[in-house]
């Protein structure tokens, strides 16, 4: 994921960043059994960043979050 231009936008607000995984989407469904899937990924490029960037204040008291998959 690249976010250089909207980090230009917010770098003084929030200056810090860290790259994390992603999360996987979850739904909440009543009444049904929660069923576990394993997560099976592959990545053919070297060159593939963080899924998920957090842009921090210099306190890290407010974050924003970016996903890749917008969850």
């Amino acid at each position: 994921m690249h976010c250089g231009l909207f980090w230009q936008r917010i770098r003084k607000e929030f200056p810090l960043t860290e790259g994390k995984p992603a999360m996987e989407p979850s739904f909440e469904r009543f009444g049904e059994a929660v069923k576990r899937v394993p997560r099976l990924r592959f990545e053919t490029r070297e060159d593939v960043g963080p899924e998920k960037i957090w842009f921090l204040n210099s306190e890290g008291t407010e974050l924003i979050q970016l996903q890749v998959n917008g969850w």
